[in-house]
């Protein structure tokens, strides 16, 4: 499977300093693909009739976000110094793909699911901020275009879901700061042992 890994991640490199570093790049890759394969299924089997046809504006919103996933794919591949900007890209359009899903599919009564499995990957890609900060605007999303749907979720709907989402960011906030901790310990404990290694203490050569 190593050809298959190549092909994916492409030529890239990662020392032992940017373990962290090595799996939030893979993990965006990995979700870029995954996310444009299934986009570009559901939008194939809407237009045969195997899934419900979705609104004609949705259908397009799916089909774009599909070929920008594999774009950001294509361009952040064997590019570890794009990592940033790439992972701001792929959450601004999934955001903006989960947000258009909302309030085009309102006959889709658990909708807003997407959102609660979209926060926890920006807490594992972005860190505790980008992900506090896209908790609120999602929770300010369904809010405000819950008033503009045609079927709109209830208000108990509502509570059950900004309490979810919050119940979410709490959990993945305290993981990601004690996972950024821990990776640092782990660097910082790794280069002590390679100077305990090559360097002999008494004399200092």
């Amino acid at each position: 499977m190593n050809w298959l890994a190549k092909y994916l991640f492409g030529n890239v490199d990662f020392p032992e300093s940017e373990e962290h570093l090595e799996f939030k790049y893979k993990l965006v890759i990995l979700i870029a693909v995954f996310s444009g394969i299934t986009s570009t299924v559901s939008v194939g089997f809407a237009q045969i009739g195997v899934f419900p046809r979705y609104h004609d504006i949705q259908m397009v919103v799916i089909f774009v976000h599909a070929i920008l996933m594999f774009v950001s794919w294509l361009i952040f591949r064997g590019r570890k110094q794009l990592f940033l900007p790439v992972t701001y890209f792929s959450v601004l359009i999934t955001f903006l793909d989960i947000s258009s899903y909302f309030v085009l599919v309102d006959n889709d009564d658990v909708r807003v699911l997407w959102f609660l499995a979209f926060i926890p990957g920006v807490y594992l890609l972005l860190g505790p901020i980008a992900g506090a900060v896209t908790t609120l605007i999602c929770i300010g999303t369904i809010l405000l275009a819950n008033s503009f749907v045609a079927l709109p979720m209830s208000p108990n709907s509502i509570a059950t879901t900004v309490m979810s989402m919050w119940f979410f960011a709490i959990l993945h906030h305290a993981y990601t700061k004690r996972s950024a901790y821990f990776s640092s310990r782990l660097q910082d404990s790794n280069e002590r042992l390679r100077l305990m290694a090559t360097r002999d203490m008494l004399t200092n050569v």
